[in-house]
């Protein structure tokens, strides 16, 4: 007969089993789909871009997608296509004229802005980081994804954490 503290240890072992499962199983589904995904755009290289309707219809539907509608800015919404291109330039050539040329033709970064560049980062902005990334794009030099670190952030984070700032004190 299992003692109360053997039967635990295999309940907690049991539940591990099954999250790891879980985990290994949906990541699977997510390579399939990524393979379809990937024989599919294969086969619109090879037959899609021939003079055909289906070729316009998705051209068109891919430019609606790409296109932006509407933009807030100063809270209001500009919805014309020339409000939105204006307020687009107005806000890039804020950043545009941040930068200063130097007299040897060099660009050089306001005193002001450097600052900003220099701080150190803290836990919250490296986590905002982490989940800005889609976790199925092209996994990195050690072959974790996004979501693995997502997924395992409780564990990893202070390491992760730890690897971003020593990159960042060289």
């Amino acid at each position: 007969m299992l003692c109360r503290e053997d039967h635990c240890k295999e309940i907690y072992t049991y539940i591990k089993i099954k999250l790891l499962l879980q985990y290994v199983s949906s990541e699977m589904i997510k390579k399939v789909e990524s393979i379809w995904r990937q024989k599919s755009r294969l086969n619109w290289c090879k037959l899609g871009d021939r003079n055909t309707k289906l070729f316009h219809i998705s051209a068109n539907l891919r430019k609606f997608r790409n296109s932006i509608r509407y933009i807030e800015y100063n809270s209001k919404i500009h919805s014309s296509s020339i409000d939105v291109k204006d307020v687009a330039v107005h806000f890039f050539s804020y950043f545009a004229n941040r930068v200063v040329i130097g007299a040897s033709g060099s660009k050089k970064i306001l005193v002001i802005d450097s600052g900003w560049l220099e701080h150190l980062l803290t836990i919250e902005e490296v986590k905002q980081a982490v989940w800005d990334y889609d976790g199925s794009k092209a996994p990195g030099p050690n072959e974790f994804t996004f979501s693995f670190y997502k997924k395992t952030w409780s564990l990893l984070s202070s390491n992760i954490f730890d690897m971003v700032n020593s990159f960042f004190l060289l």
